[in-house]
């Protein structure tokens, strides 16, 4: 049996969400299709255990890294 799940936008957030977050770091160089990070909060503890280690092979905007660090 497969289960679904649907996160919407007003969950989770959207691209131009994600864009917001960004600019307000670092307003010159916003990367095309970040993620927020509320998507981000949500997906890591379904792949993680707390205290491992995350690796974001592409490093878009960053966002995986620093809700990583923020979730420990």
């Amino acid at each position: 049996m497969v289960s679904k799940t649907i996160w919407f936008r007003t969950e989770v957030g959207d691209t131009q969400d994600a864009k917001k977050e960004v600019k307000a770091f670092n307003s010159d160089a916003v990367f095309a299709t970040p993620k927020p990070e509320r998507l981000i909060e949500r997906v890591l503890p379904l792949a993680t255990n707390h205290g491992d280690l995350v690796l974001d092979s592409f490093l878009g905007s960053g966002t995986t890294a620093a809700v990583a660090h923020k979730m420990g």
